[in-house]
């Protein structure tokens, strides 16, 4: 016996696929980013910024980070850190990077498209000084946008 999908039936499936494609989150859809400067805010009302670079026909790569801190310390205190780390990472098929310097300081950046003009983001700045003792920026959340 042979079962033959109705006009009706036919027409609610291609309603459940439209439906399920619009619960994808944005990013899924447009996690590609267009190449170019990337600008904005962090949480502290600093700027940060950088660059997506096109290498070869699909890959991106995030690059040159421009950033500006304030972390407290265990004195009380605080710092102001920051300036262009030339850094180059690849952007994954979903939209992600992250980076991670670890010199006389230390400085951690997790990214995401959320589309193809659009990144948010955390920064975290750490650093041991004989001054202030131990200064730590905690988690900054970043947006940034193309230029």
């Amino acid at each position: 016996m042979r079962t033959t999908l109705g006009r009706g039936s036919r027409r609610g499936a291609v309603l459940l696929v439209l439906g399920a494609l619009f619960l994808l989150p944005g990013s899924a859809l447009a996690a590609k980013p267009k190449p170019g400067h990337y600008s904005g805010t962090t949480e502290q009302g600093s700027p940060i910024g950088f660059e997506v670079q096109k290498k070869g026909k699909k890959k991106r790569k995030a690059r040159n980070l421009d950033y500006t801190v304030e972390a407290p310390c265990e004195s009380g205190s605080a710092v102001d850190a920051g300036g262009l780390i030339p850094f180059s990472d690849k952007i994954s098929k979903k939209g992600k990077f992250s980076l991670g310097v670890f010199l006389d300081f230390t400085v951690e950046v997790e990214g995401k498209f959320t589309s193809k003009t659009r990144a948010r983001g955390t920064l975290r700045y750490t650093v041991l000084t004989g001054l202030h003792g131990y200064c730590d920026s905690g988690a900054v959340s970043w947006q940034v946008q193309r230029d």
